[in-house]
């Protein structure tokens, strides 16, 4: 089961170090070959002369399989994770190309004749939208750190726009449970 150059560096272990370790095949009195780790060690007499070896033997077929079942099933989690990568892109792309026309949409329409309420509805659905257009490329960052393909950008903000979007995207859940959501700057 191995070659002849794994059973000289054995030896050559043996005669110079005294002792051997490390896995080899053996066969069963039925035939069969199983894996088995090996230990030997060489016994010396009075005069220091080799006399005999001692071998220990372990059978690890059971550690040999669950090995293999370890290797495939991190293999299946592999191929998963690519599924899963390649389904939030997909999804990511299907879904940003329908939000961009409500975005375009809500645009043409704030910049049409509308009530005071009618506008701040449409500024509320604008920005909805936008956040929800960010989420989507979130998804798609999160698709990239998986590919390793996911380069890092720096980008100010406005924290109190962005604190004051949030309470008029949340205000009309508030109303609706009789509570009160305020910002204060």
């Amino acid at each position: 089961q191995h070659p002849d150059a794994y059973y000289q560096a054995m030896w050559i272990s043996l005669t110079e170090q005294g002792k051997w370790s490390g896995e080899i095949y053996n066969k069963r009195k039925n035939g069969e070959i199983y894996p088995e780790y090996l230990n030997i060690s060489s016994v010396k007499d009075e005069a220091g002369e080799i006399s005999h070896y001692i071998a220990h033997f372990m059978d690890i077929s059971e550690q040999k399989e669950n090995e293999q079942k370890l290797r495939q099933a991190r293999q299946e989690a592999e191929l998963s994770n690519e599924s899963k990568s390649r389904f939030l892109a997909s999804m990511s792309h299907e879904i940003r190309t329908p939000m961009n026309a409500v975005l375009g949409i809500l645009g043409l329409l704030k910049d049409s004749p509308l009530t005071a309420r009618q506008l701040e509805l449409v500024k509320t659905g604008r920005d909805s939208g936008e956040l929800l257009l960010s989420i989507i490329n979130d998804i798609l960052d999160f698709t990239k750190m998986d590919i390793d393909k996911l380069a890092l950008e720096s980008s100010p903000f406005d924290l109190h726009l962005l604190l004051e979007n949030c309470n008029a995207l949340l205000n009309d859940m508030a109303d609706k449970k009789s509570l009160t959501l305020s910002l204060t700057k």
